[in-house]
Order: structure tokens, then sequence, then C-alpha cells
């Protein structure tokens, strides 16, 4: 963490992240989903983590999650969909704020009930690698899963 912040400086790293594009199923329920994120989060303890500046910047892990918000939604309907991901990267990138404890964001591009859209996951680099997407996304879709029926989610252990 310390290296990273001294390569970038602390006035960009809110700019470095890591992001996963992934087709979202048709139907997706954007409630259900910004539940989900809230889980994942709730779950795996680095993505409520804030950075603080004092008395060296460090990593800290509340017990809450901060207030967000975490998940968006685009109508991507007949939309110009690489144009869309690049602007809303742009846009998740822009809400991260690893100082507030905002380390995550997910925006759901909606096709359509009928046809499968996409979620992006966009998560600081702080608490996350490219390796880490493949804990994250399963368990994204299990909660998802359970949450869509009704059911509370349980997790591995972290």
């Amino acid at each position: 963490m310390h290296e990273l912040i001294e390569r970038v400086g602390a006035e960009k790293i809110d700019q470095v992240i890591q992001s996963a594009l992934v087709v979202a199923p048709a139907g997706l329920d954007f409630a259900v989903l910004t539940d989900a994120v809230r889980a994942l989060a709730g779950h795996h303890d680095t993505l409520r983590a804030r950075l603080e500046h004092t008395p060296q910047p460090r990593l800290v892990v509340p017990e809450e999650l901060s207030s967000g918000p975490f998940t968006h939604r685009v109508d991507a309907v007949g939309g110009d969909l690489r144009r869309l991901v690049d602007e809303e990267t742009r846009a998740a990138v822009a809400r991260l704020d690893p100082w507030a404890g905002v380390m995550v964001q997910a925006v759901w591009f909606d096709l359509g009930p009928d046809t499968p859209g996409r979620l992006l996951l966009v998560v600081h680099h702080l608490v996350v690698d490219t390796v880490s997407f493949r804990v994250l996304l399963p368990d994204l879709a299990e909660v998802y899963e359970a949450l869509a029926d009704g059911q509370a989610p349980a997790l591995q252990s972290v």
C-alpha cells in the first residue's frame, strides 16, 4: 500500500483500480443487486476499508459499510454499449473515495428484461487484485441468487 501511494501520489490514489465486466442474467433485479453488493462488502472486510492519513497512511476496516451508493443502473437498450461502458467506468472511478471508505462500485448495464446485461465492478486496487476477482465474482453471484430466492446468503469464511 505504501509503495502504491508513493508511486502514484496521495492526490491520485483514488484512481488506481481493478475492474471486471461480466455478463449479467436477463431479468436482473436492481434492488436485489444493490443488497447483494452491500452483503458482499459486509462479508469481505477489505471492501469496507478506508484509507487514513495519520499518523501515516493505513487501511482501517470499520464494522459498518459507508453509506454509498455502491450500485448504479444504466439503461443500455439500443445504446452503444462500448461507449457506455467507457463512460460509466470513468464515472465509477470518480465515485471511488478510499478516504471515505467507498472502495467498490457496481454498474449494471440493463439491456432489457429478456437480454443478458453487463455488470461492471470497479474496485479500488488497495483492496483487490486480479486474483481476488476469482473469489468476489462467484461470491456476488451466490449472494445475489440467495437474496433473489428470499434466502439469507451463506458464504464460506473469508
